[in-house]
C-alpha cells in the first residue's frame, strides 16, 4: 500500500515536470521531494537541540522550517524554479550542518549533511556544467575543512556516548534516505523518459514504414542516402476518379475528404492483399506498382487483377455513399528507376518511361474501364479475357495497341 502511495505520488509529481523545461523539472523533482522532508526533519532536530541546551542550533532549526515550508508553499502555488528558491535551501544545508557540527562535535556526523548540497548541485540545470561542478567542489571542499577544524575539539555542548551514538546513526540513516529519494525519483523519470522514449520510437516507426516500403525504410535508417534502383519488370498502375472534381462540389470539405479516404483505404487494403506497393496519391489519383521493390515474376497479372478488384470495390462504394465514383485505370509493363527523394519529407517515386505510359493509358480510358498496353498484355497467362481496344496516340510514343479489361459482375 506505501508503495502505492509513494510511487503514485512520485508519477503526479513526474507529471506535472513533464510540463516544466528541463531545469525547472529538475529542480522541482528535488524540492518536491526535499523541502517537506527537510520541513520534518528541521523541526524536530528543533526540539531536540532545545532540550540539549543548544539553543543557537534549535533557533536556526526553527528558522530552516519557516524557510523550507516557505519555499514548499511557493512550489505547489507554482512560483517556484528560480535560483532564489533553491539557492538558500543549498546554503542552508552546509551552514546548519557546519554549525551542529561546532556546537555538537565531530562524533555525531552531522556534517554528512553536507554532501546533500554536493549532490543536490548536480542537478541545478540553470548553470552550466563547469558551474555546477564548482559548485559542487565547493560544498566538498566546505565539508572537509568543517572536519578539520572540528575533529579533536572539545564542543561547547558534549553529549555522552549515547547521545553521540543516536546522532551519528540517525544523522547517517537520514542522508541516506536523503539521497535514496533523489534516486528513486530520478529512477522513475528515467523510466517514464524511456518509456516515452520507446512509445515515440515505435510510432516513428510505423509512420516510415507507412511511408516507404520497409526495405527502403531500413536502407535509410542503416545510413544510405542516395536510394536508386533499377527494376528491369515491374507492372505500373495509375487510377482516376473520373469527374470527381465537379461532382465533389457538391461536398463539404469533411464529406470530401471521407470520401476519398474510404476509396484509397480500400485501394490500399487491395495492394497490401496482392503484394503491390502503393507510391502515392495525388489529388484523386492512385498509384501503386507491383514489383517493386522485390521483384515478382506475375507482376503484370497481379497488376491487371489488383486493378480490376480496384474496379470492383470503387462501384461497390459508390452504390453504399451514393456518391458517383468512376474509375479509369490504366496499367504498363516494363523497367523503371524507384527511389527516395527529398531530405526533410522523404518520398518513395518511380522514373521511367513505362511510368508515363501507364499514366497515358489512365488519361485514355473509359470511365470503369481498365486499359493495358501491348508490354502488359504479352506478360500475361493464357485465359485472360482481353479485349483489343484499337490505339492510342501516346505523347512521345506515337500510336500504339492498347487492351482493355471490365471487371467481372
Amino acid at each position: 500500500m506505501s508503495q502505492s502511495l509513494i510511487r503514485s505520488w512520485i508519477d503526479e509529481a513526474l507529471e506535472r515536470a513533464s510540463t516544466m523545461n528541463r531545469a525547472d523539472a529538475r529542480l522541482y523533482l528535488i524540492c518536491s521531494a526535499g523541502l517537506p522532508l527537510g520541513a520534518l526533519v528541521h523541526g524536530i532536530w528543533a526540539v531536540i537541540f532545545w532540550y540539549l541546551d543548544a539553543h543557537v542550533v534549535a533557533l536556526w532549526d526553527v528558522g530552516s522550517t519557516i524557510l523550507f515550508l516557505s519555499c514548499w508553499w511557493l512550489i505547489l502555488k507554482g512560483h517556484i524554479l528560480i535560483p532564489g528558491v533553491i539557492l538558500p535551501i543549498l546554503v542552508e544545508i552546509p551552514l546548519r550542518a557546519a554549525l551542529a557540527t561546532y556546537y555538537i562535535g565531530y562524533e555525531a556526523g552531522f556534517w554528512v549533511f553536507i554532501f546533500v548540497s554536493v549532490v543536490s548541485s548536480m542537478v541545478m540545470a540553470f548553470l552550466p556544467v563547469p558551474a555546477r561542478i564548482a559548485v559542487g567542489f565547493g560544498f566538498a571542499a566546505f565539508a572537509f575543512v568543517t572536519i578539520w577544524m572540528t575533529y579533536g575539539v572539545p564542543p561547547p555542548i558534549p553529549l555522552d556516548q549515547t547521545w553521540t551514538l543516536i546522532f551519528l546513526f540517525t544523522n547517517l540513516l537520514s542522508v541516506a534516505a536523503v539521497l535514496m529519494v533523489i534516486l528513486v525519483i530520478f529512477d522513475r523519470a528515467v523510466f517514464r523518459a524511456e518509456t516515452a522514449l520507446s512509445r515515440e520510437f515505435d510510432r516513428a516507426e510505423r509512420l516510415l514504414k507507412n511511408i516507404l516500403p520497409d526495405a527502403i525504410a531500413l536502407r535509410l535508417k542503416d545510413g544510405e542516402h542516395l536510394i536508386a534502383d533499377d527494376h528491369p519488370d515491374v507492372s505500373v498502375i495509375f487510377a482516376d476518379i473520373v469527374n470527381f472534381t465537379e461532382a465533389s462540389a457538391k461536398l463539404r470539405p469533411a464529406e470530401l475528404v471521407e470520401t476519398l479516404n474510404l476509396v484509397f483505404t480500400a485501394f490500399d487494403k487491395l495492394a497490401a492483399r496482392h503484394g503491390a506497393e502503393k507510391i502515392k496519391t495525388i489529388g484523386d489519383a492512385y498509384m501503386a506498382v507491383v514489383g517493386v521493390p522485390d521483384a515478382k515474376e506475375n507482376h503484370a497479372a497481379v497488376a491487371v487483377e489488383l486493378a480490376l478488384d480496384m474496379l470492383s470495390a470503387a462501384r461497390t462504394i459508390s452504390a453504399q455513399t451514393h456518391f458517383p465514383i468512376d474509375l479509369r485505370i490504366g496499367v504498363n509493363s516494363g523497367p523503371v528507376v524507384a527511389g527516395v527523394i527529398g531530405e526533410s519529407k522523404f518520398a518513395y517515386d518511380l522514373w521511367g518511361d513505362a511510368v508515363n505510359v501507364a499514366a497515358r493509358m489512365e488519361s485514355h480510358g473509359t470511365p470503369g474501364q481498365l486499359l493495358i498496353t501491348q508490354a502488359t498484355r504479352d506478360l500475361l497467362p493464357e485465359g485472360v479475357q482481353v479485349h483489343p481496344a484499337g490505339t492510342r496516340d501516346v505523347k512521345g510514343k506515337g500510336e500504339m495497341p492498347v487492351f482493355s479489361l471490365n471487371p467481372a459482375g
